[in-house]
């Protein structure tokens, strides 16, 4: 092995165990208490090492959060290929990123937790790019989803198919944060829910929605 190959494999090994440091104290303390001080500690680096790599705390976040949804762009490019209706992929689209968020709930809530956050977005970021790019193309999937049923008739409802996905993907987030925190602790809501079943019978909601044809004025 070259110099330079071994140089570029330890570089990218550093890059690998400061991202898995961060996202440790991320979910550990949430994003915005955060501090780099902290990954550095985490990742045994110095700090300044910390900066060749990531030039800020929202670049490490981006990058984390980018992960997450380039597996969710993957699956859903999966299903959006199978021979079935465009109703029945939507909903197994939403079962499935119901699924993989719920069984990782902290990993979920740091991929969305810069919704939350009153930092300001450095748009220029390179991981900041590549999460708008990957969301980007999750919608465009969900939304070709969605006029492909409205073309075979699977999905009566009329809304145009962005404007639909865009609702799917907001009130899958809001659901899944509801029912995580509920799920964790009953006290933050003063109604009993059927926690098991949930996000199922959220799903099933969301498709019934899609079937119907009547949108209020």
């Amino acid at each position: 092995m070259s110099a330079s190959s071994r140089k570029e494999r330890e570089k990218e090994l550093r890059r690998s165990q400061i991202l898995e440091a961060a996202e440790e104290v991320f979910r550990r303390k949430g994003y915005q208490a955060t501090t780099m001080d902290e990954v550095a500690e985490e990742a045994e680096f110095s700090k300044g090492t910390l900066y060749l790599y990531f030039g800020s705390k929202f670049a490490l976040f981006s990058e984390l959060s980018n992960r997450v949804l380039t597996v969710v762009r993957e699956e859903f490019q999966n299903i959006s290929d199978e021979p079935t209706s465009g109703r029945q992929k939507v909903g197994k689209m939403l079962r499935l990123w119901s699924h993989e968020m719920s069984s990782n709930i902290r990993r979920f809530r740091l991929a969305i937790s810069w919704i939350a956050s009153d930092d300001n977005l450095d748009e220029e970021c390179p991981g900041m790019c590549s999460h708008r790019e990957t969301m980007a193309n999750i919608i465009g999937i969900l939304s070709s989803t969605i006029a492909a049923g409205q073309e075979d008739g699977s999905i009566s409802n009329p809304a145009n198919a962005t404007t639909l996905a865009c609702q799917l993907w907001s009130g899958m987030v809001g659901a899944l944060l509801f029912s995580s925190r509920v799920e964790q602790d009953g006290s933050r809501f003063p109604v009993a829910i059927e926690r098991e079943n949930f996000m199922d019978s959220f799903v099933e909601l969301l498709s019934c929605g899609l079937a119907s044809n009547e949108i209020e004025r």
